[in-house]
Order: structure tokens, then sequence, then C-alpha cells
């Protein structure tokens, strides 16, 4: 271990001790009288600030009375001799001072006298008149005030008033103004103004500064002093020894010679500045003898002081720095002598260490497998080991050093210098890739690396190596055509799919078509049910065939999402409606539950959260022999929501579930995967693709969202498939079934007029009796009536809600399923009805159940199930107020199916629609308007249909992939003209509601337009200016 002689050590920290301190000792005074010359401008400051502020207020104090004695309403009250004239003046004056007393809160008290000093007005701050006869003595400083010119002001010196009610003195200033009426004296306005507020502000603007903040009029009585016992001398005789002069002498004889200046004295420090309350058109009088001689100017003293006690701290703060600082240096001075010993030993130990490791790395590169070269920091190579050498084909370092730059490749050989030129100047890395050419003219990929030296010595600054890629880049190459090969296959693998499915399905729709037309001829029964076999057998092979096609459209990157505004609520209701017929055959009870704080305007793509959800409610419905399927849809903002410059994005969740048979943890694993169902035995006896999971997944995920499942078979575990959240709330599964959950994103469409907001007034407080053998269903509208302040009684049969009925006594409407063991809704109703009266009834029923007129007359609303939240408000509020209030954005005077389907003209219609979902939509309001549609997937088809059998309406997608709805129009107008035919009448849909989409449609040829989602009134108008082209067929 390095040792150092303790009198070496010992004769280098004398001297730096020395130095050190004949180096801190000018610098300690310096800053001693620094900090003083600080403390001293701090007081100065803090008194330019003091004496800005009191001239300010002073100022407008001035300004205040002037403005006020500016008023014609003071001579009128000077000259007023009737009674009668004088009351009303003096109410006028009253009236006008406590307005300007509203904004001026710091005047307390004002005479208005006339030209002999008597008051003829006196105001006070608590309202008060005072009569005026007999006239009241004469005000203070009136000799004077009867002196002042037409331009000059009086301020009195500060005094205090003593009350009763006041706990300590308060002191004023008396300031007053003449008034002249045509250079004629009239007499004076006499102003009192408390000053307190000023000392408060001074002491408010000396408590953000260090020291104290005194005050002292011009004969040395303190105004703000040390202690408030010694204020006030000049009143108070007990006090007239506290002055500046007794107390601070010298101070004080400085004073009378300097207006402005500081001292430094045993008690501490003091900055001083007179002040002068009055401009030069200003009078005062001096405090002690109140007489009458006018005096030009009167003065406070303003003086800050801080203790020397206070400065004593601050210099003890920096003796203790400065000592510290000391002691520090000397320190740093011992290490760094240490140090600098230590390190002339480490240097030579370390140059010894260098040479051992340069040896030894000189030996391990000459054994490596890649080329190991250093270079100098002009970039001239100074070892190269033999792999380098074999790789440049060279024999020495200088041919190396000669020939590097030949060996490159001509078309890498400026980009690689370029890089290398950039490693040298900046002194980054470099990293590239590029061939040689040795003298057989064969190339050779190199990976090479530089890495500048952080601690380049005298000979490198640079080391690197060479490592031949060139096996690794043929290998690369070969990977990238297999790769390019694969989605070249799996490209025309979905384009084929997409051919086939066209071709199929174009056949299949004039199938369906002709089918169509057969079934309007007159056919006997047994064809008839032929002919519908054929059609319904038709509508499901197209329905695989969609499957298919959607499938390619995803796989091929073709599938494009729409954007528009839409119902999220409406859109689920209308799902529900769409699949309500397929639960009423199942037997199976159909539900929703829509959270009450669900934003229901967005923009998006409708259609295809349509899809989705007609997919898995369809599915539940499918795999489910008993029970309910239940849809759950709930919303929550997201993150970037909460700032108001930021689009409102909302993230829905929608919970399926089901009481079905359930999935297997083995079938988990297959779920989502292309073409695969749960097991064989589900394909046989069920049916269906194996696409739709697969396509809902996709659909979700190009929404912003993700989609998972819970599910459980008897007996079993539950398991979990597809991608779920790291949190969210699941549902609880009893026995067996699934619950299938995903998320979308939508913005909230910032243009929607506020969503419609149940007026409960009519429902609030109100009993309703809710009996239903579904536990689902009970549950359901137990929640929806709450949420309108409803107090709900629930019974799960007949017998118990007789029961119930009985205990708690009549409530004021009872809501019956109509379908119940034992005793059924119609049974219940008859018994309340002979037990109770006119208890109003709404009875659910399922799709398909039909009741006699005399069956209907028991009840005041019949809803058919699923059943809407709006749908039940309108039905409850209407039975508790005259005009119905509905949620529901469809007026109540619509005219029913049955009417528009004798208002509407016989048509035969096209529906072009690539969205199946869509395309059932249309299909379901075609079919209540008394119409049977045919479908056409793109323009090609509709091309097809159109010279396979006529039409009078085509129901037009704008967008449709292969051709789209402008160009299929286009081509059906040229096809007709050809043929000099009347073309059907040809009505837009489109999801873009702009006027520029619609001049677009009518542009093309289109002949009307209606706005997706289609809205049953604005369909109803558009064919109703439709005309049959041959004989009538509905």
């Amino acid at each position: 271990m390095f040792r150092f002689p303790l009198l070496s050590l010992l004769q280098l920290l004398l001297p730096t001790t020395a130095a050190i301190a004949a180096l801190l000792t000018p610098l300690y005074f310096s800053e001693r009288q620094a900090l003083l010359k600080e403390l001293r401008v701090e007081q100065e400051s803090k008194l330019e600030n003091i004496n800005l502020m009191l001239a300010n207020t002073f100022g407008d104090t001035v300004n205040d009375l002037k403005v006020l004695a500016s008023l014609h309403l003071w001579h009128e009250l000077v000259d007023s001799t009737a009674r009668e004239q004088r009351e009303d003046i003096d109410q006028e004056a009253q009236d006008t001072v406590e307005q300007w007393h509203h904004f001026k809160k710091y005047y307390d008290l004002l005479y208005v006298l006339d030209s002999r000093g008597r008051i003829r007005f006196q105001w006070r701050a608590m309202p008060q008149i005072t009569p005026r006869s007999p006239l009241q003595a004469t005000p203070p400083y009136w000799p004077l005030l009867r002196e002042l010119a037409p331009d000059q002001v009086f301020v009195s010196p500060v005094d205090i008033i003593e009350t009763e009610s006041l706990r300590f003195p308060l002191p004023v200033v008396y300031v007053g103004v003449p008034l002249y009426h045509q250079s004629t004296r009239k007499g004076v306005l006499l102003l009192r103004y408390q000053v307190n507020h000023l000392f408060e502000a001074l002491l408010g603007i000396c408590n953000t500064q260090g020291g104290l903040c005194l005050l002292a009029n011009n004969q040395g009585y303190w105004l703000l002093g040390e202690d408030i016992r010694e204020q006030w001398g000049f009143h108070f005789p007990e006090r007239r020894q506290f002055t500046v002069r007794q107390q601070y002498p010298l101070l004080w004889q400085q004073m009378q010679h300097q207006s402005r200046g500081s001292l430094f004295s045993a008690d501490g420090l003091f900055v001083y500045q007179s002040f002068s309350p009055l401009k030069e058109d200003s009078v005062s009088a001096e405090s002690a003898a109140h007489s009458s001689r006018l005096q030009s100017n009167i003065r406070w003293w303003l003086i800050g002081f801080v203790p020397n006690s206070s400065i004593e701290l601050y210099l003890e703060r920096l003796n203790r720095d400065f000592l510290l600082s000391f002691t520090a240096l000397c320190l740093l001075a011992a290490v760094a002598v240490l140090l600098i010993a230590r390190d002339r030993q480490r240097k030579r130990s370390l140059q010894k260490l260098l040479e051992t490791s340069n040896a030894r790395f000189r030996s391990v590169s000459e054994m490596a497998p890649v080329g190991i070269f250093t270079l100098d920091a002009q970039g001239q190579p100074t070892f190269l080991n033999q792999r380098l050498l074999q790789l440049l084909q060279v024999h020495s370092l200088e041919e190396a050093q000669q020939r590097w730059i030949e060996r490159l490749h001509p078309e890498d050989r400026d980009r690689v210098l370029k890089a290398w030129a950039t490693c040298q100047q900046q002194r980054v890395p470099f990293h590239e890739k590029f061939r040689i050419v040795h003298h057989d003219s064969s190339s050779h990929w190199i990976n090479a690396r530089i890495i500048p030296l952080q601690q380049s010595s005298a000979t490198d600054s640079f080391v690197g190596t060479w490592e031949d890629i060139s096996q690794m880049m043929e290998q690369q190459k070969l990977l990238e055509t297999a790769r390019q090969a694969a989605e070249e296959a799996s490209r025309a693998k979905s384009e084929f799919l997409a051919t086939m499915s066209h071709e199929i399905r174009t056949p299949m729709n004039a199938i369906i078509g002709l089918t169509g037309l057969l079934l309007d001829t007159p056919l006997n029964p047994q064809q008839q049910e032929f002919v519908n076999t054929i059609r319904l057998s038709g509508d499901a092979l197209l329905a695989v065939i969609n499957d298919i096609l959607d499938f390619s459209k995803i796989e091929s990157g073709k599938l494009e999402l729409e954007s528009y505004p839409f119902n999220l609520c409406t859109c689920v209701e209308e799902v529900l409606d769409l699949l309500a017929s397929r639960a009423a055959e199942r037997e199976v009870e159909l539900a929703a539950d829509i959270d009450a704080g669900v934003p229901c305007t967005v923009i998006g793509d409708m259609g295809r959260l349509r899809q989705v959800l007609v997919n898995l409610i369809g599915n539940a419905i499918k795999f489910t022999q008993k029970g309910n399927v239940t849809l759950y849809v709930k919303a929550m903002p997201t993150p970037m929501s909460q700032y108001e410059f930021m689009p409102s994005y909302y993230s829905y969740l929608f919970a399926i579930q089901d009481t079905g048979i359930g999935i297997s943890p083995a079938g988990m694993n297959r779920l989502f995967k292309p073409f695969s169902q749960v097991d064989a035995s589900t394909t046989r006896q069920y049916g269906g693709t194996g696409l739709g999971l697969v396509i809902c997944q996709r659909l979700v995920e190009r929404m912003g969202g993700q989609i998972w499942v819970e599910s459980k078979k008897a007996g079993e575990p539950l398991t979990v498939g597809g991608t779920p959240p790291a949190a969210y709330e699941s549902i609880p599964i009893p026995e067996s079934g699934s619950v299938f959950y995903f998320t979308v994103r939508f913005l909230l469409n910032p243009k929607s007029a506020p969503e419609a907001v149940n007026d409960t007034c009519h429902l609030a407080n109100r009993r309703v009796l809710i009996v239903d053998d579904n536990a689902t269903n009970r549950q359901i509208l137990a929640l929806q009536t709450k949420k309108w302040n409803m107090h709900p009684l629930v019974a799960d049969s007949g017998a118990s809600a007789l029961t119930l009925l009985q205990q708690q006594g009549v409530p004021d409407v009872a809501i019956l399923d109509l379908q119940m063991p034992e005793m059924d809704g119609l049974a219940l109703a008859r018994q309340i009805r002979t037990a109770y009266g006119q208890l109003p009834l709404i009875l659910l029923t399922s799709l398909g159940n039909t009741l006699t007129e005399s069956e209907k007359t028991l009840f005041s609303s019949l809803i058919s199930k699923p059943v809407k939240q709006s749908t039940l408000y309108n039905a409850l509020n209407n039975l508790f107020c005259e005009k119905q209030k509905a949620v529901s954005s469809k007026p109540a005077t619509a005219p029913s199916f049955e009417q528009l389907k004798t208002e509407l003209p016989p048509l035969r219609i096209l529906v072009a629609e690539d969205n199946k979902v869509n395309q059932m939509v249309a299909l379901r309001i075609l079919e209540k308007l008394g119409y049977r549609g045919d479908i056409a997937a793109n323009g090609l088809e509709v091309l097809d249909a159109v010279q396979r059998q006529p039409y009078d309406v085509i129901l037009m997608d704008m967008q449709m992939p292969e051709m789209d709805g402008i160009t299929a129009t286009r081509e059906v107008t040229q096809l007709f003209q050809g043929l000099k035919k009347p073309r059907p009448r040809i009505i837009a849909m489109t999801a873009n509601a702009m006027e520029s989409d619609r001049q677009l449609c009518l542009d093309a040829g289109m002949d009307d337009y209606v706005s997706k989602p289609i809205h049953l009134e604005e369909l109803v108008r558009a064919l109703r200016q439709c005309q049959p082209l041959q004989t009538p067929t509905t």
C-alpha cells in the first residue's frame, strides 16, 4: 500500500492553509459590507413602497372630495331657506352621500358648512340627517377652512377619536375643500377620513420584508411605534416622553438636517425618509394649537428599523458560513495533496497494467473468428488480426491501410465512407452491413462495428470488428422469399374465397328472387310448402356464404368501418326486435338491462356493432334449451375525456349471459379459431360455419375493444377464453351457461341534442307490483322502476302476488307476465279485477301470443317481450298523466303498420347492402310494411338482379365492395337507357348525412335519399313517391 510521509504532508498543507486564509479574509469583509448594504437597500425599498402607497391614498382622497364638491346639490343646500325645500334637498343629499359611501368605505363623517361656519348638512356612517334649526356648532378647523382659496384643499394632521364603543383609539384625518359658485364663496365641504386602514396596509407591506416599520409625526411623536403603548404621545400626557427625540436622539438629530437617510447605531440600522400628504395647493394646521395660521406643508417620518439583535443573526450566519468554507477548503486541500500523491503512484501502476493488457488483447485477437482492429484518432489502423488480413486478402497492416477502400463494393462505398466520417467527427458508434469484393470478383457480406474509446490512448482511439455474414444474408434472403410467398398464398386464398362466395351467391340470389316471384303466383298448399322450403334453404346457404365473405374481407384487409352518428340504445333495442321471434320459438326469455348512465348518441359503425350483437345473442339463443338470455350494457369515459379540449370517447361494455349448455375447457381453446366449433356434436346439432365468433373478434378489435368469454358446464369449473382485460366486473354463472363480454370505443356525438331524461314526476313514490316467474326479468323490471323512483313489490307466481296484495295493500299499478306455471297472467288478472276493482294492469306477452278482445279489456296496456325501457316507461307514465311524456324518439301519433300497408303502393323492392345484419334490418322493416324484398350484396349483383327480374325500387347502399352504389347507379341507368325501358327508382342509403353527400347521390342519378340507420318515417316518405313499373305485387 502507498504511504506518504507526514513531514512532506505538512510542508504542502501549511502554505496551502495560509493561502486559503489570505484569500478568504478580504472576501469575508466584503461580504459583511455587502450584507449590511443589502439590509439598508431592502429597508429603503420598503419605505419607497410605503411612501408611494401613502401618496396614492391621499391623492385619491383629495380627488374623491373634489368630485363630490363639484355637485351642484351643495350650492342649493347652502342657499335653501324654505323648510319644504330644505327637506327635499336634505333627502337628496343623504341619498347621494349614501350611494357614494357604498364605494368609499373609509369615510365616516361629512359636513357641509355655510360661509359663516354653520353646519348646514351633516352625515355620519350610520344614516342620520341632522336638523338645521337651530344650526349646529362650528366643526373643528373652521378658522383655517374659511381662509381656503378656490383651488386649495385642507388636510389636518392625524388625530384620534375615543368613544366608549371603540376598543382602541381611531386615527382620523379631516380633508376639506371650499364651495364656490360664480366666484362667490358658498361654504366648505369637510370630510373625515379613517386612516387606520392606511396603517394596516403599511404594516402589511412591512410584514412581507424584514425589519420593523415605524411612523412619527413632525414633532416626533409615534403614530406607529415598536409598542402600542408608546403611540399617540401628543394626545395622552402620560406618553409624552415616547418620542424619536427622547428614545433615539442621534437619529432625531440627523433627521433634522436630512429629509432621508440611514444610520447605523448601537440600537441597530435606521433608514428614514419624510412624507408629506399635501400637494402645492393644500394647506394644514399644527396639531397642537389649532390656530388660524395657514401652513404650507406638514410631514410624517417613515422609519425602517432593523434591531441590532437581528443584524447579529445575519452576521452570525455569515461567520458560520465562512468558518465552514475555511474548514472545508482546508480539508479539500489535505485530500488533494493525498490524491495527487496517490494518482502519481496509480498512473505508474496503470501504465504497467495497460502494457500487459495490450499484449493479452493482441494474443486473444489472433485466435478470434472475426476480424479485430484498432485505429488512431486520424482513422489509421494501428493493429489488425490475422482474420481481418484474410478478409481483405492482404499480408500486412500497411497494405491493408492502402487497399481496404478498394475492397468495398462500388454500390456500398459512398454509404460506408459517409458513416465512417460521421463516426470520426461526432464520436458515435459505427454499425454497417456492406459487401467487399475479392480478387476473383466474388463478393462477401461484412457486418462491421466500430466503437470510439472513451479514454483513448496516444495510439488507439477506435476499436472495431469485421464479421463475414455472407451465409446469414443468403438465409435471410431465402426466408424473405418464403414469407412473401406465404403472404401471397394467403391473399390468394382470401381472394379465392371472396370470388367463390360471389360466384355462388349470384345464382343463390337468383334462386331466392325467383322463389319470391313464384310465391306471388297461385300455388296449392303443397307447392307453397316446397317453394317456402327452397327459399328458407337459400337464405340459410346465403348466410353461410356471407360469413365466408366477411371473413375473407377481414383476412385480406379489405374490411372498412364506417363512422356516422347513431343512437346506441336504439341499436340495442332493434337487435332485440330482430331476435325476439327466434327466442320465442325456443321459449327462451330475452331481456336487456341498459345502465342508466349510458350515453346513447355516439359516432361509429352501427352496422358492425349490430352484427356483433346479433351473432352473439343469436348464438346464446341457439345454445340455450331453456332459461334466459340477458344483455347488459354499461359505459365509462376513457382517460383522455377528463380534459375539456380532448374528444369525449366512451368505452362501452356489453355482456350477453345465457343459461345454455356451457363450454368445456377443451372447447374453449378452439372457440376463436376460424372454421372451428366447440366440438363435432355441436356442429351436427346446431350447424354453422364456425366463423361467427372469429368475425366478431376481428370487428371488436377494429372498433378499439376486446372480446372474452366466461363459461361453465354443469359440474365443471369456470373457464375463461379470449382476451380479457386485467380487471373487470364478472357476472356470476349459477349452474351452467356462458357470458360473452366485449368492449368497443365510440366518440360521443358533439352535435346531438341533449338526450331526453325520464320525467319521473308522475311515477315517483308510486308502488308497483311485478309478477314474473323468471328471476332475471323480475330483477331487471325492479331495477328499471327504481330508477324512476318507484317502489317495486316483487312476486314469483300468481299465488304469491295475491298473498302480497293482502299483506301490503293495493299498489298503484301491477305488471304481470302472461306465461307463468299454475296461474298465468290472465287468471291472475281476473282474480285481481274481482278482488281489487280497477287496479291498472300491464301484461307482458311473448311474440306470437294473441289475446281475444275480451281478454284485452282486462289490461291498461300490452307490452311485447323483450321489454324496452322506453316502452315500459311510456306505458306507466300514460297511466298517471293526461299528456304522454315519452322517452322514445318516435312520435306517439305515428300510424300503425296496418294503416301504412294500405297507404303505400305495391312495389317490388331490391335491397343493395353488403352487411348481413343491415340486410336483416331492412328486410324486417319492409316486411312490417307489407313488402318482401330481395338482397344484393354489391353493385355487380344489382346488375345481375335487374336483368333477371323486374324491380320497381332499389334501396342502394353507397359503400359496397366490388362495385359501390354510385357506380352501380350509373351502370343501371345506362342499362335501361340501352333497353329503352323505365328504370327502377333508386333510393340512396348512406351513413353520411351531410348536404354534400345528398347532392353527390342526386348527381349520380339517384332519385331519393335516406340516411342510415334507416328511420321508418323517412323510408315511408321515400316509398310513397314510388310507383310500380309492372303488374303490382306486394
